[in-house]
């Protein structure tokens, strides 16, 4: 349900989408939406305005014109490091793998249209809430064991 306040929908992860190709936006927007509260923007400056606004995680493509995914990649990285990026792009030849795993660590790195299971995978792993400590009170109340007799 959306709350009033930000037409958020709050019992879903906040989730930014980037890319320039209108029909890939339109396309992960129907993937995510009953699963995640979707931003989509179409270039990285739209995308850099946007970073304030409490996402869970970050979908972007690699190649858009102007900044492209990288130096939004890093971008994103400078305003938090914790922030996950998934790269979600055709382009498998931009940059080596390695490289890229090794120098900007994403969350994931899936080909278009050939795996979106796991990028519903990947979102759902890395949005996920981590586990709550256990505190004293779930012990049960405080006082004497059980009686010896």
């Amino acid at each position: 349900m959306p709350s009033e306040r930000t037409g958020r929908e709050v019992d879903k992860p906040h989730v930014l989408v980037v890319d320039d190709n209108p029909l890939a936006r339109e396309g992960l927007h129907l993937l995510l939406r009953d699963q995640f509260d979707v931003v989509s923007c179409a270039s990285a400056r739209e995308a850099l305005a946007r970073l304030g606004d409490g996402f869970a995680a970050c979908v972007i493509d690699l190649k858009m014109p102007g900044e492209g995914g990288l130096e939004l990649f890093a971008a994103i990285r400078r305003h938090d490091e914790h922030l996950p990026v998934i790269i979600y792009s055709a382009y498998t030849d931009l940059i080596d793998p390695f490289e890229l795993m090794s120098c900007f660590r994403p969350s994931g790195y899936i080909v278009k249209g050939l795996n979106d299971s796991k990028l519903l995978e990947v979102l759902s792993r890395v949005t996920r809430p981590p586990p709550r400590a256990p505190t004293p009170a779930d012990d049960g109340p405080a006082g004497p064991g059980p009686a010896e007799g």
